[in-house]
């Protein structure tokens, strides 16, 4: 799939080594997930020049953005199959416009 230029260049600045994790092995050490994932992916973003545009970086904005947006998810039923759910289509969720997109 085709993504917009701004999808593109944090994929890339994401995974500039080819998919390898920047430190290996870091998702066997006790207590680190997906959020802390996140947080230090937003750490980098934020000292690295020319990755985004327009963006939200700040940890508690997007942290606060992911739980009010899961949360809305659950209660809408997403997640416990009582709905159906295109799984071809996958949401994305715009911080900076407030609302929830599916390419």
């Amino acid at each position: 799939p085709i993504m917009p230029s701004n999808k593109a260049r944090l994929y890339v600045a994401l995974y500039v080594r080819g998919g390898a994790a920047k430190m290996p092995g870091k998702e066997d050490t006790y207590g680190w997930n997906c959020v802390l994932w996140i947080k230090e992916a937003l750490s980098e973003l934020q000292t690295s020049t020319n990755i985004i545009g327009t963006n939200v970086l700040e940890w508690e904005a997007v942290r606060n953005a992911a739980m009010s947006c899961c949360q809305q998810k659950k209660d809408e039923h997403r997640f416990d199959g009582t709905v159906h759910v295109d799984t071809l289509r996958v949401p994305t969720y715009d911080l900076i416009q407030g609302k929830e997109t599916i390419s």
